[in-house]
């Protein structure tokens, strides 16, 4: 399943979908201006978020493209590589979830739903900046119950992780500033009432 699903994310990736997307344009040039010069294309130096004609791109997906930059050169592929390794995350860590939750028979069956559901292939085949919040958050969530579940040290790595990761959330979508607290806040009051 796990061949099957990076198979489905990676097969003529810089063909399908055809053409780059104006939010991946506009991230791509950002990344290649962060990568050589450490500007993005409004002269902001290492900037926190990027403008994007005008609105704005978390930048998560940008610096990770950046990254690529310095080792290849700018292609759709190098722009949709992230969102590769966001949607294998989202597998993963969605099926350990799964796993965690249900059991080992409705993993394989979420695993294979996982793999094949044309909205989680799409959503890593498209290099949007936004895409990045799925992998983020399944991982930190993962992480999260783990810390649930441990004891002594390990309980503090695990919290100390899944902190980590929930603010790593915070660099991949705007929305995920209202989103994550929320979340937080009401995964607390459950918690203290259980």
């Amino acid at each position: 399943l796990f061949l099957l699903a990076l198979f489905l994310r990676i097969y003529r990736l810089s063909e399908l979908p055809y053409g780059i997307h104006i939010d991946e344009a506009g991230m791509g040039y950002d990344a290649y201006a962060v990568s050589n010069w450490g500007l993005d294309r409004y002269y902001k130096f290492r900037p926190v978020y990027f403008i994007n004609y005008g609105g704005g791109q978390s930048v998560l997906y940008g610096y990770c493209c950046a990254f690529l930059m310095k080792f290849f050169e700018p292609s759709a592929i190098i722009f949709r590589i992230p969102a590769v390794c966001s949607g294998m995350l989202t597998w993963f860590f969605g099926t350990l979830t799964i796993r965690e939750l249900i059991g080992k028979k409705e993993a394989f069956v979420g695993a294979a739903l996982l793999a094949v559901c044309p909205c989680f292939i799409l959503h890593s085949r498209l290099g949007l900046d936004c895409f990045l919040f799925l992998g983020a958050s399944t991982v930190s969530l993962y992480i999260f119950m783990q810390a649930l579940k441990a004891s002594g040290w390990k309980r503090l790595l695990f919290y100390t992780m899944a902190g980590v990761g929930f603010g790593i959330n915070l660099y991949t979508y705007a929305l995920s500033w209202l989103a994550v607290p929320i979340f937080l806040v009401l995964i607390l009051a459950y918690l203290l009432y259980i």
